[in-house]
């Protein structure tokens, strides 16, 4: 598997001078695989993502919808402007198209297994909430 740091210079996936935090840019790795062989599988993407302890994966949006297999947890998900939830470990969500959302990582790092089904060449946006500072000072 081929793990990469995902920062904001990449301008394949956010659009150009997002700010992702630094909590993210140095919390974050990555590895995705386009078109798995499994026939029971739909997506197009399939991506782990893991963040190490203590990132904020700052509240953002995209066309694609998303799936999360969590591998890992609890976790704090935030979706529109509802609070932050824990999530557990075997938990399944899924994010629908254009819904803004954000994922804390306290103590322990986090796994999961992401996938995406359409709309691939679109664009992650960040969404700006005024406590990131907070969260991220807190971490």
């Amino acid at each position: 598997m081929d793990w990469r740091a995902d920062t904001d210079d990449d301008d394949s996936y956010y659009e150009k001078g997002s700010d992702v935090g630094l909590s993210f840019r140095e919390g974050i790795w990555s590895v995705r695989s386009l078109d798995p062989p499994t026939v029971w599988f739909s997506a197009r993407v399939f991506q782990f993502i893991f963040l190490k302890s203590r990132t904020l994966y700052r509240y953002h949006f995209h066309q694609v919808s998303e799936m999360y297999f969590n591998l890992g947890g609890p976790r704090g998900f935030r979706f529109g402007d509802q609070d932050w939830v824990d999530w557990a470990g075997d938990s399944v969500i899924w994010n629908p198209p254009l819904a803004p959302h954000a994922t804390c990582v306290d103590d322990a790092p986090f796994l999961s297994a992401v996938s995406w089904g359409s709309d691939l060449d679109s664009v992650c946006r960040r969404a700006h909430r005024d406590d990131w500072q907070m969260i991220e000072d807190q971490l």
